[in-house]
């Protein structure tokens, strides 16, 4: 058996497998197996994967998601390794020898990589997914923080899939974030800054339901205490203010009963933080407080862009769709190319749901594609 098995999920992506195959091909690692599992696609995929029977193990499957895809990889195979992949991706042609060295080296049981992001025709587009530099105090508390593991890049010990299970195939989204939080609760984990992974950014890959995606990340979070995630950001941040902030935003995420409490002890004991005050936002927002969503948002309009954004969002859920364009537009102005704001002028434009910024902008924005 290879010492690698690249786990292959293939959805009706029958214009992409094959570049993503071929990246595979290219790998100056060769001690490797492609195992793809055609998901019940309905386009031409599972024809495109016959054309190349002779370098691919295919599993052939009926719809079931990601997540029962990759299980079903990792069950038909016994590699000491697993990495994954997604059938519109492409892998650096060391992609493979870097993570298998650095598993090594370190004695690390997940690795994952930055990746930067191209078109539908393989064009570069700006942005990238990467890891937060204060992560390396202790990567398991930056990912309850935010998940800066893209699937795509990770490659996994099976020992650690063996003593942590499987993706939970009842989640339909956020699985693999469900999983690297399970698996870095007591196995080590790890990052390369070099860029392993170029992820295809398109129309068939972006339509996600923000609402479903928080409620499973919601679940996943849930299954961490308190206690756990107060001690991994004490590890994270030796920084009081930051540690706390980090606190504030697991609390929001994990929907803890005891977020509005702390959140405002925190901001009486931090009164110059940004970003507690515009978690206070998020959470008034979310549960209908519009009035109190518009003074907060307003309160930081003057120092962030997506505040901005959300100010205009706010005042369109109240009905107020000419000081929504105009908040949008400003930020737009402030933020050129902000997907959030261009999305929502479309959105008030064609009758759509407007959506909120969750989070303040991140240095290195992950672009999305309509």
């Amino acid at each position: 058996m290879p010492r690698v098995t690249v786990a292959l999920p293939v959805y009706n992506h029958e214009h992409y497998v094959e570049h993503t195959l071929r990246s595979l091909y290219a790998q100056d690692y060769r001690d490797f197996q492609i195992v793809a599992v055609n998901d019940g696609s309905t386009d031409g995929s599972l024809e495109v994967l016959d054309r190349h029977r002779t370098r691919v193990r295919i599993i052939d499957s009926s719809h079931q998601g990601p997540a029962a895809a990759r299980n079903v990889a990792i069950r038909a195979t016994d590699s000491e390794f697993i990495a994954f992949m997604d059938a519109d991706d492409l892998a650096v042609p060391e992609r493979l020898r870097v993570e298998v060295g650095k598993l090594k080296a370190e004695r690390l049981d997940l690795v994952a990589s930055a990746l930067d992001f191209i078109d539908r025709a393989g064009r570069p587009v700006p942005g990238m997914w990467s890891c937060p530099v204060e992560a390396s105090n202790h990567y398991w508390g930056a990912l309850l923080e935010r998940n800066w593991i893209g699937t795509p890049s990770v490659m996994v010990r099976r020992e650690a899939i063996a003593d942590t299970g499987l993706f939970d195939e009842h989640f339909t989204r956020a699985e693999d974030y469900d999983l690297w939080l399970r698996i870095g609760r007591a196995h080590r984990i790890g990052y390369t800054a070099s860029t392993l992974i170029h992820c295809r950014r398109h129309s068939a890959n972006t339509s996600l339901s923000i609402a479903e995606h928080q409620y499973f990340e919601r679940m996943a979070l849930q299954k961490v205490s308190r206690y756990e995630a107060w001690a991994a950001f004490s590890r994270l941040y030796s920084h009081e203010q930051q540690r706390t902030e980090a606190w504030i935003w697991f609390l929001l995420r994990r929907g803890d009963s005891g977020f509005r409490e702390e959140v405002l002890r925190a901001m009486a004991a931090y009164p110059g933080s940004r970003l507690l005050p515009f978690a206070l936002g998020v959470f008034q927002y979310d549960r209908a407080e519009y009035d109190a969503a518009l003074a907060t948002f307003d309160s930081l309009k003057d120092s962030d862009a997506s505040a901005l954004h959300n100010l205009g969002v706010v005042h369109a859920r109240c009905g107020n769709v000419g000081a929504a364009k105009s908040h949008l537009v400003a930020a737009l102005l402030l933020h050129p190319g902000y997907y959030d704001a261009l999305y929502n002028l479309d959105a008030l434009r064609t009758g759509q749901e407007v959506r909120l910024t969750r989070r303040p902008l991140r240095q290195h924005v992950v672009p999305m594609m309509g």
